[in-house]
């Protein structure tokens, strides 16, 4: 005859309520912190603030851009050793 389940026979499971329970918290607190907020600016002073600063020219350090070069991936990995090293002509071997 079969055994009901009670919680002496389940009592293997209780190492998954930690882990359900800070699963749980965390579902909570990613809805609390991903929620609608209302963070636009009501403020004139504020709102005429920011066009002030967004219309001030650059300095000429904050728009230089040095451009690197780009190196193309060619498909095959090249050793820089045998780049750079003579090629010998083939010859007897000794």
């Amino acid at each position: 005859m079969e055994q009901p389940l009670t919680l002496v026979s389940m009592s293997v499971l209780w190492w998954l309520a930690v882990p359900l329970g800070i699963t749980a918290v965390a579902m909570v607190w990613a809805a609390w912190a991903g929620r609608e907020r209302d963070d636009r600016v009501r403020d004139d002073a504020t709102r005429a603030r920011i066009a002030t600063a967004l219309a001030k020219p650059l300095p000429p350090e904050a728009r230089r851009v040095v451009a690197q070069p780009t190196d193309r991936p060619r498909g095959v990995a090249i050793r820089p050793s045998a780049r750079s090293a003579p090629r010998r002509p083939p010859g007897p071997r000794r």
